[in-house]
């Protein structure tokens, strides 16, 4: 199915308590890698982000999401780390439509990667960033193609701030020529699932491993558009 083959959307929502709202009109979000999650910053991006796809029919009392956009419209969702005392950063583009992501950015590089299929890529997933060289992703988005290059299985990996953080570190600043990169992209890759983390609404947190609930009384945007079957 197309879920399967673009559902590659990197944790970001199952840590969503690290977000913090920073734009105006292209939705851009930061996550602070450094920074301890609390309840408040967490249910702000949770209603920032539904916000932000939500379009004006409602179904039954929930909102549907906005039809496609032509040209389409990104999510940019930037993710903050250090590397010793220096700042380092990726920069991820989800599409506003259905919540993929379709690739991320590394200005320390000048380098933006890409899944293949992905559209508009070099004039609007990225808006007012400096000129990126565009990369093709070696690896698909699906669960297999990911866990196989990446050599993990999602079942027995550790969803906490310190695996993501060191993910991250793992491939910031490469050019992508290195040994190992590959299986380092599959990996930050794979620390992920966007569209999960608008069910949740609650999170508890046990030193750096965070754990999401659902809660069933939250009116959730549906992950589909308009006229969708």
């Amino acid at each position: 199915m197309m879920n399967n083959n673009k559902t590659i959307c990197i944790c970001l929502l199952f840590i969503l308590a690290y977000f913090t709202h920073v734009s105006v009109s292209t939705p851009n979000f930061s996550l602070n890698l450094n920074t301890p999650p609390n309840k408040s910053a967490y249910n702000k991006i949770i209603n920032d982000v539904r916000n932000s796809v939500k379009g004006k029919p409602e179904y039954d009392g929930i909102p549907m999401m906005s039809a496609p956009s032509t040209p389409f419209a990104y999510i940019v969702i930037t993710l903050l780390a250090k590397r010793g005392a220096t700042d380092v950063s990726l920069s991820v583009s989800i599409n506003k439509t259905n919540l993929y992501v379709v690739g991320y950015a590394d200005e320390s590089t000048r380098k933006a990667f890409f899944f293949d299929d992905s559209k508009d890529a070099e004039a609007t997933i990225f808006p007012g960033r400096v000129q990126l060289m565009k990369v093709i992703l070696k690896i698909g988005g699906g669960y297999g193609d990911l866990e196989r290059v990446s050599e993990l299985k999602r079942t027995s990996m550790k969803l906490t701030l310190d695996n993501v953080k060191s993910s991250l570190l793992s491939i910031q600043g490469k050019v992508g020529s290195e040994a190992g990169f590959d299986k380092d992209q599959a990996s930050f890759l794979l620390y992920r699932h966007f569209q999960k983390g608008l069910d949740l609404n609650t999170f508890r947190t046990n030193s750096t491993v965070m754990s999401l609930k659902v809660n069933p009384t939250i009116k959730l945007v549906p992950l589909k558009t308009v006229g969708s079957q």
